[in-house]
């Protein structure tokens, strides 16, 4: 059995490679493409999806990479239709005016590419037509092959899960979707069986709770579907592009990666999910034991900090796109390893700067120096600075506001390049404490700080 495995791997890998360069087409625009079930899941599996994905990476050697002419038998061949189907394409007025009825050159068969793609999910010949006589082609295409595939509109599905159509309007608006779609049918029968898990959370929580919890959610899945895309687009749509690829051929690729990423991504958000809950659970038993110890019911107490690169806003317009991001990315990289170091939590990450949090000023003071190391050695990064405060914030929307987190963002601002500044609230530090973990404080009186009253009493934070 084992000697198999191999060889079933090797198969399936062969039966991708060979499949998408003549059929990807027809492959990308069905729902139900075999390929797009090789999830990964399984080490035969897992072997297809990387064969697809390299093949798909690949700049290919098409029909449509020569500038023509072409016959329309070698076209028909290519996309797996009939001579009639093309002519009567070209009779609609589908493939733009003045078409050759024997010899089409290289722009025609991108037309009928896209074309093939737009009537297999779908679209409508008459909006075609019009497209093609618009020059919106390409855009008509992409929505057709991107857009959601249902039976029922919004209130319909709504009711189908039992759930209140008002409801509904709110989630949908609190992930980021255009409340408009909730006319059209988009939902499916899977859409309804999701759709009634609303319905179960509502007979505990209230609308607020489910409409402040779809908020975090759009805006997370929004963030993460930027960056799929970018990557994507770095990895596959530029070299395709620059290896000579037409739009057409850079449309079929994207959907293809669409198919065959989306059975990928779904389980891997989970796990993800499911591994942040957790640690979510465990923060908030540490915070209800600070309730009993004294702590204001609906605060916690944190040390907040911000990470911010000097003058970087500025410096930005300055910078190439790719340089921006490439700048941002690396920041974030480097706090994520600092603050996971020190038992921290990165709130989130703003352009040039990194919200995180720890548990003490001290666990605080050693990240923020890591941090600036770390960026100190990197001589593709401007300058950071770090504010840190410490003391009782107001959790929501997976975020922290009040004073102390106002106090850390101020102090950012106020530090110079290189700088820690730690305010501690109340409290007097225990210098023993700060010096066995390797860190020396300097009182340092700073404001007057925008939104924050007369003067913060802060500490200079430096390792030794």
């Amino acid at each position: 059995m084992g000697s198999d495995r191999p060889s079933r791997a090797k198969q399936l890998t062969d039966a991708v490679a060979d499949a998408l360069p003549r059929s990807v087409v027809r492959w990308a625009a069905s729902k139900s493409a075999p390929v797009a079930r090789l999830s990964g899941h399984t080490s035969v599996g897992s072997a297809a999806l990387s064969r697809g994905l390299q093949v798909l990476a690949r700049p290919r050697r098409p029909l449509r990479s020569r500038s023509g002419p072409f016959s329309v038998d070698d076209v028909a061949d290519r996309l797996d239709r009939s001579v009639e189907e093309l002519r009567s394409w070209q009779r609609q007025g589908l493939l733009g005016p003045d078409v050759d009825s024997d010899r089409w050159g290289r722009e025609t068969v991108d037309r009928a590419t896209l074309v093939d793609m737009a009537l297999a999910a779908g679209a409508n010949p008459s909006r075609l037509a019009q497209a093609g006589r618009d020059g919106n082609l390409l855009w008509v295409t992409l929505d057709s092959v991107l857009a959601p595939r249902g039976t029922m509109a919004g209130d319909k599905a709504a009711r189908a899960a039992g759930v209140e159509p008002e409801l509904l309007e709110v989630v949908w608006r609190g992930l980021g979707l255009p409340p408009a779609q909730l006319g059209s049918e988009i939902f499916s029968r899977r859409d309804v069986q999701v759709l009634r898990t609303l319905d179960a959370l509502s007979t505990v929580f209230t609308d607020d709770d489910i409409a402040e919890t779809a908020t975090v959610v759009g805006r997370a899945m929004s963030e993460l579907a930027t960056m799929l895309t970018e990557v994507v687009r770095r990895r596959m749509a530029d070299p395709l592009l620059e290896a000579g690829a037409s739009e057409a051929d850079v449309v079929v690729t994207l959907a293809a990666v669409r198919d065959l990423l989306l059975p990928t991504a779904a389980p891997l958000v989970e796990v993800a999910l499911q591994r942040h809950i957790e640690a979510a659970i465990r923060a908030e038993v540490g915070a209800r034991m600070e309730q009993l110890l004294g702590t204001e019911s609906g605060h916690r107490v944190l040390s907040v900090a911000f990470a911010d690169l000097v003058d970087f806003t500025a410096d930005a317009e300055r910078r190439a796109p790719a340089e921006v991001r490439h700048v941002a990315t690396t920041l974030l990289k480097i706090a994520e390893s600092a603050v996971t170091d020190g038992n921290g939590r990165i709130v989130k990450g703003i352009g040039d700067a990194v919200m995180f949090t720890t548990a003490d000023p001290v666990a605080c003071g050693q990240v923020a120096l890591r941090i600036v190391d770390a960026v100190e050695r990197d001589d593709t990064l401007p300058p950071v600075r770090v504010g840190c405060s410490h003391g009782p914030v107001y959790p929501a929307y997976a975020d922290y506001f009040g004073r102390t987190v106002n106090v850390a963002s101020r102090l950012c601002s106020a530090a110079e390049a290189g700088e820690v500044l730690v305010h501690l609230g109340d409290a007097e530090p225990d210098t023993s404490v700060w010096r066995d973990a390797g860190l020396t404080l300097a009182a340092r009186a700073v404001g007057p700080l925008k939104g924050i009253d007369g003067t913060v009493e802060a500490f200079r934070v430096t390792a030794g």
